[in-house]
């Protein structure tokens, strides 16, 4: 996915240069036929354009980067989750906490291979099936331990915890699909080609091509484009959130 974003970006800078250059000449002809030297400096309609693509790229970047947050949120609070619910366990009788404990280490070990899996690429269906299966395993031998004495207040506090446990993961799983809209990207595209557009037929005035500023403007905007979609992949960008998976494998070495 990284490797795609960076192509794309590529692209766009190539495509930003080409924009630049039709505008110039567009400007060129302009001036050459009406013998005018308007283009000097932007007019209203590039005024529009250039803070409609910053509001666009401030709005997309501020997406992306609240949901790089929450999703390393996401996986710290799983962790802790997981950690408080397994230590709870000590609430049981001594004899009931093997089989608990039992299928809480299968538990963390389906949640970190469901991360392997989303830093490899691959599909995670198969470990989301796992997950689920065993939830309602471990529903299950709660509820049966409630039944045998319903007035007993460990299993009560126990309750909460493994509640909290999963319902991060079913948080976890739904932020993962969650990512920036195409037709963001789509139209951050065209409003940049647009742009580039207009500031080539306004630089047509100026006495040479200005390289040095097309391509710094071309190179900013595929740069922040390309941050905006690292971003939205926490997981096979650049920019990670493998540090926050540290917790899980934590709690997975304590678990006896």
């Amino acid at each position: 996915m990284t490797s795609l974003w960076l192509w794309l970006s590529l692209g766009l800078f190539l495509a930003l240069l080409v924009c630049l250059e039709l505008g110039y000449r567009v400007g060129k002809g302009h001036i050459a036929t009406h013998e005018t030297d308007e283009g000097k400096s932007p007019n209203l309609l590039s005024g529009i354009v250039y803070g409609l693509l910053s509001l666009l790229l401030s709005f997309s970047f501020a997406i992306a980067m609240q949901r790089f947050d929450a999703r390393r949120r996401i996986v710290v609070d799983e962790g802790n989750a997981v950690g408080t619910a397994y230590l709870r366990l000590d609430l049981l009788p001594t004899v009931e906490q093997p089989p608990f404990r039992k299928e809480f280490r299968r538990y963390a070990d389906t949640r970190l291979d469901y991360t392997k899996a989303l830093d490899n690429g691959l599909d995670t269906e198969e470990f989301t099936k796992a997950t689920a299966s065993q939830q309602k395993l471990i529903w299950t031998m709660l509820m049966a331990e409630y039944q045998r004495d319903p007035r007993d207040s460990t299993r009560i506090q126990l309750t909460p915890a493994i509640n909290a446990m999963f319902d991060v993961a079913a948080t976890r799983d739904e932020s993962v699909k969650t990512r920036v809209p195409l037709v963001i990207y789509l139209l951050l595209g065209g409003v940049s080609l647009a742009s580039a557009l207009m500031a080539g037929r306004n630089l047509a005035a100026r006495p040479t091509r200005e390289w040095g500023q097309r391509i710094l403007f071309s190179g900013v905007l595929a740069a922040v484009m390309f941050v905006i979609a690292d971003l939205d992949s926490p997981r096979q960008g650049y920019i990670r959130v493998d540090t926050a998976d540290q917790i899980l494998k934590d709690v997975r070495s304590s678990m006896q």
